[in-house]
């Protein structure tokens, strides 16, 4: 097919992209956003869209005329392999200009469009065409740019659009039997890989807004109890679980965990298959989902189809606000023994303020077994009020939604932090947040980091250790000053997971070292960072 046009064909189809074609699509894409460019050129098209608030994290070309543009010619190899061996991290979108030869454009829009939403430009007629047939159910928007000068005075004969193509998981309806709260919950689908801790998983505040499916077939066999909670109460909107909840069988259990769900207006469903599931999640990434119990089995799925469509989703919520406390408050009770049960902690010599985006319990026992005086303060809170408690250390905790949306308000309390030299350790949302504070970026992961199974590399030693972790967004490489050192990194995708500021007494980590459940592979973070306030006190 190629560009048909008044000129000379351009070897290798190299129509670097004018900015009057780019223009139209930017009022599509998200305000920042991050994007793969596969038949990149010059970079012209990277150029344009950075300057709109893109971010490039890869990009090739068969002939490659920019340096940071890899070599790879598409129409020698598997489209789908060759851009998941070359992607480190999953883009929002991927943007091109391709070649129009039909023999390369069409395998583009068949496999690009699995790995996600896929923005191509090509000749506008073609969806009129009997070319465009097994293609068009993909394609979810066009935006038409009219004729285009592809270089000088010279405009080609055809007008073009971009085409939008997305396989998205659209109306996937999946029947099986409620538990727990008769009722609609909407929210993030989502996957965690533990074999047990499904009290401590549905109570942490990281799951706002989010449904859980458990790999694990048999969730709630042990019960429930007062103990394995890491806030006053559940936080995730549902539950998805393959087995029906079984007698529970656990010398600490109180109550079943049908019981606890009930009374914690959880809903749940049973007797599906949540195989099926998680691998729908990680072919497609995270969807938004909703559960229907009715114990008589009506449903008006024309209604339900409505919301799931209005609902927005995570990306760009701050949903801080909604589990972190209102007030400042003394925390004193310590981490949990089989003997003892909880203890309090009565010396408290050193004070750590932990701002509080969402913080699991379990970070707070830690600090409190360590002997320091540990207080909490609300998401919200000012640099200032923060100084006035004369902390010796500062927790940046774990937390739901995305980062950038709620460091619209806790960046310039961070910035300020940062510059007495505090002692300063971030967890999880607290860890991207640092990372923005000090430049970085950050982007929605394809599938997110959830499970008690995660292999982390110690860049320092080359140690490998087993890490809990549960997260939908990560720092860009890219993205860091050079004042900042890699600590550690996934051994699944090499994501950062550990971030240290050099020559200050701050770092932060991606997965939680208080476990909770999970390995207690590295508590030791906890004695790193009350090591570093007693040096510093």
């Amino acid at each position: 097919m190629g560009k048909r046009s008044d000129f000379e064909r351009k070897s290798r189809d190299f129509y670097p992209t004018p900015r009057e074609a780019i223009e139209p699509l930017i009022p599509h894409l998200n305000k920042h956003f991050t994007f793969t460019e596969p038949c990149a050129g010059n970079g012209v098209l990277i150029d344009h869209l950075e300057s709109n608030g893109g971010y490039c994290v890869w990009a090739s070309d068969i002939e490659p005329q920019k340096e940071g543009i890899v070599s790879m010619d598409f129409s020698e190899i598997d489209y789908k392999q060759g851009l998941c061996n070359n992607i480190g991290e999953h883009p929002d979108y991927i943007i091109t200009n391709p070649p129009w030869n039909r023999t390369i454009l069409h395998p583009m829009i068949e496999h690009f469009s699995v790995l996600g939403p896929t923005w191509l430009l090509f000749d506008a007629d073609w969806m009129h065409t009997k070319q465009s047939s097994p293609y068009m159910h993909m394609c979810s928007k066009i935006v038409s740019v009219g004729r285009i000068k592809w270089f000088g005075n010279m405009t080609g004969k055809d007008n073009c659009a971009w085409y939008l193509f997305d396989r998205e998981v659209n109306n996937t309806i999946f029947y099986g039997n409620g538990i727990g709260y008769e009722g609609q919950v909407i929210g993030e689908l989502c996957f965690n890989t533990s074999i047990f801790g499904y009290q401590e998983i549905l109570t942490d505040p990281s799951y706002s807004n989010q449904i859980i499916t458990f790999t694990f077939p048999h969730i709630g066999n042990v019960g429930v109890n007062k103990f394995d909670v890491e806030s006053k109460k559940p936080v995730a909107k549902g539950l998805v679980i393959r087995e029906e909840i079984s007698v529970q069988s656990n010398y600490r259990a109180t109550d079943s965990f049908q019981n606890w769900l009930k009374k914690n207006k959880l809903v749940g469903i049973f007797g599906v298959d949540t195989r099926q599931i998680t691998q729908i999640l990680r072919e497609k990434g995270s969807v938004n989902a909703i559960i229907a119990y009715k114990k008589n089995g009506k449903f008006n799925f024309k209604e339900i189809a409505k919301k799931l469509k209005n609902w927005e989703g995570i990306k760009g919520c701050d949903l801080t606000r909604e589990v972190t406390r209102n007030k400042n408050c003394s925390w004193n009770r310590t981490v949990w023994s089989k003997l003892k049960g909880y203890g309090y902690n009565n010396r408290k010599k050193h004070h750590i303020v932990a701002i509080d985006y969402g913080a699991k319990d379990n970070i707070l026992r830690n600090l409190a077994s360590l002997g320091c005086k540990v207080t909490v303060v609300p998401a919200t809170v000012q640099a200032n009020d923060i100084f006035k408690l004369k902390p010796n250390g500062i927790i940046l905790s774990n937390g739901p939604g995305d980062p950038e949306a709620t460091g619209k308000f806790t960046i310039p309390t961070i910035k300020k932090i940062l510059k007495k030299k505090i002692p300063t350790f971030g967890i999880c949302l607290g860890h991207q947040i640092l990372a923005i504070a000090l430049g970085g970026k950050t982007k929605k992961m394809h599938h997110g980091h959830r499970g008690a199974n995660h292999p982390v590399l110690e860049m320092e030693t080359g140690k490998v250790i087993i890490t809990v972790q549960n997260h939908g967004f990560e720092v860009l490489k890219n993205s860091l000053p050079k004042n900042v050192k890699i600590s550690y990194k996934s051994l699944f995708d090499e994501s950062i997971e550990g971030l240290e500021l050099i020559n200050k007494p701050v770092f932060s980590v991606q997965y939680h070292p208080e476990a909770s459940p999970g390995p207690h592979d590295h508590l030791n973070l906890f004695k790193k960072f009350y090591n570093l306030v007693k040096k510093n006190a």
